[in-house]
């Protein structure tokens, strides 16, 4: 995995968040999609997803546990990952119980 995350910055864990928000409810939907890549661009979320899809659960809980501890040594990095998360969660316009329990247990991940 080191290979594949070692030289991460923070908006490579950010972009990464954004696609295990997104998958929350079981589907990225179309809005969601459209919002990560307006933000980060087709290839480099082409590329995470990718990872992301490729990886067990269990991989993708480790990749958040480790980056937590190095890209949110501060509350601001960490509103801004929450900010956008939410705004993920609300991206096609309903905010699901699926992505609701998921906001609470990635808090939970990143405040720990």
């Amino acid at each position: 995995m080191d290979e594949l995350t070692g030289d991460w910055k923070f908006d490579d864990f950010l972009l990464f968040m954004l696609i295990y928000a997104a998958s929350a409810d079981l589907k990225i939907t179309q809005d969601e999609k459209g919002l990560i890549i307006s933000r980060f661009g087709d290839e480099w979320y082409s590329k995470m997803l990718t990872l992301f899809s490729d990886n067990t659960d269990f991989d993708n809980f480790m990749i958040l546990h480790e980056f937590k501890d190095r890209f949110l040594e501060d509350n601001k990095n960490l509103d801004r990952v929450m900010d956008s998360i939410k705004e993920i969660f609300y991206a096609d316009g309903e905010f699901s119980t699926n992505e609701r329990n998921v906001e609470i247990a990635i808090k939970s991940i990143l405040e720990s």
